[in-house]
């Protein structure tokens, strides 16, 4: 997707082979599925959505499965993703990596093996999502933080936030943090 347009599905996208199925490439776009499914074949090193070293981008209404990742993004800063479920990856639902002043919120992850968000970066947020059966690796956690900062996982002052998420079945941690800075984790339930 090149252009910093809002593009919306009018179908589901199913049984995607090649590396990834949408990859935006322009700031300032949003992907707005409508609802509609974006499958994958659970290719190695696939991706549902992916994106690097971008800004100002929004997925809605999307429902991905069967990638290695769901949604994989690096080096990004402005992203949201709202509305959205990813499930049955083969890694992680929604992978940040090196992703900075983003909102992640009222999404579902279900079933993915390893993470059901990884994420690496700066002023994020991570609210009032839903993790449910994120198992099959030995590393499995609902939310995984390495190097953030100034996040939020709930609602408050600081500038990273975890708050108000809800995890069912998660293998290991619902919420596994290493190097998190300047952070509230709040009103979380497991």
């Amino acid at each position: 997707l090149d252009q910093p347009v809002t593009y919306r599905l009018t179908q589901s996208i199913l049984n995607i082979l090649s590396p990834s199925c949408f990859n935006l490439t322009a700031n300032g776009t949003t992907l707005d599925c409508n609802g509609y499914n974006i499958t994958g074949s659970q290719t190695a090193n696939s991706h549902g959505i992916n994106s690097s070293s971008r800004f100002n981008l929004t997925i809605r209404n999307c429902k991905v499965y069967n990638f290695t990742d769901g949604l994989f993004f690096t080096r990004v800063r402005n992203a949201t993703i709202f509305n959205s479920t990813f499930g049955n990856n083969t890694d992680d639902g929604i992978d940040f990596s090196n992703v900075n002043f983003s909102v992640i919120s009222h999404n579902n992850l279900s079933g993915d093996a390893d993470t059901g968000i990884e994420i690496t970066g700066w002023f994020n947020n991570i609210t009032n999502n839903t993790f449910t059966n994120i198992r099959g690796a030995a590393t499995s956690h609902g939310i995984q933080t390495f190097r953030a900062s100034a996040s939020t996982i709930a609602s408050g002052p600081a500038s990273f936030r975890i708050i108000n998420n809800t995890f069912f079945d998660i293998q290991n941690d619902g919420i596994n943090v290493a190097w998190l800075n300047d952070s509230v984790i709040a009103n979380n339930t497991f």
